[in-house]
This record gives structure tokens, sequence and C-alpha cells, in this order.
């Protein structure tokens, strides 16, 4: 997952911390983990007995030996386990939609089922429908209201 942010020196960097893709990162981060739980319990996930499995692998962004400026972007990097018996077609029909959302707003799944609905629309509900997770984040690249990611198949 990659968070944009601006490449800023420190000292022209007040008031524009909400500009950082690390200090973003953490409130994709906070998304994440409270996505795993949906994707380890999930029965469909599991095989053989054994819970499906969702590691926090790395996170890439900074400039170590150059602090005095923000990374124009992060890294999330996740390992996702599917199990053997669950087709990737079926894996891989799955949206991710993150939602910029204002405090207190909690609606990001109706924002995400438009994009659904617009998919079953064109693809027809057997190949368009799919599950989906939706996320509110504080900001997104270039002041995006949402931002979806999906792998379709076109055949």
């Amino acid at each position: 997952i990659r968070v944009h942010g601006n490449f800023i020196h420190t000292a022209f960097s007040e008031g524009k911390r909400d500009q950082n893709s690390i200090l973003r990162m953490h409130e994709v981060t906070n998304a994440v983990l409270e996505w795993i739980p949906t994707w380890e319990d999930d029965e469909s996930n599991s095989y053989r007995g054994a819970k499906a499995i969702v590691n926090v692998g790395a996170v890439n962004g900074g400039f170590g030996w150059r602090v005095s400026r923000t990374p124009h972007h992060s890294d999330l990097f996740l390992d996702v386990r599917v199990p053997p018996a669950k087709p990737m077609a079926a894996a891989r029909r799955e949206v991710l939609g993150l939602v910029r959302s204002a405090p207190g707003f909690g609606d990001q799944p109706a924002v995400v089922n438009g994009f659904s609905d617009l998919v079953v629309e064109v693809y027809g509900e057997e190949r368009g429908l799919c599950a989906r997770s939706a996320i509110g984040v504080a900001e997104l690249p270039a002041g995006m209201p949402v931002e979806v990611e999906a792998t379709v198949a076109l055949a």
C-alpha cells in the first residue's frame, strides 16, 4: 500500500504536517489493523482448520541519512495468505476502497457500494459482484475523495 506526500524541507514544513507521507501512513496502518481480523476470522479463508494469517511485513519511507526532508511516499508491505482451496479468482474479486472522511463520518461502505454497483452494472452480477472493504482516511493523494483498489479479470 503506497501513501503519497510532499517532499518538504523541515524549514518550510510549518503548517504542512498533514502532507507528510509517514504520518499519513500511520492512519492507513491503523485502518489495516482494523481490517486484518475481518480477513483472518472469515471461515472461507481458513484451510484444514488453520486460520488465515495477515502479516504486516515492512514499512518503507523516509531518508535516514536526510531527516530534514519528508518523503514523497511511504509504503506498507502486507503478507496476506490465501488458502489453496480458495480460487485466486475469488480472492482477487475483492475491492478495497479508501474514502477521504471527516471525523465522525462512518458511511464509508455506502461510498464503496457505489463503485460495486457500477461494476455490477457494467459486467453483470455474476462477474461484477465481489467482497469489498471500506476504510476512512483523513487525506488521499491530490485531494481525491475516493481511491479504489481492485483486481478484475476481463476474460
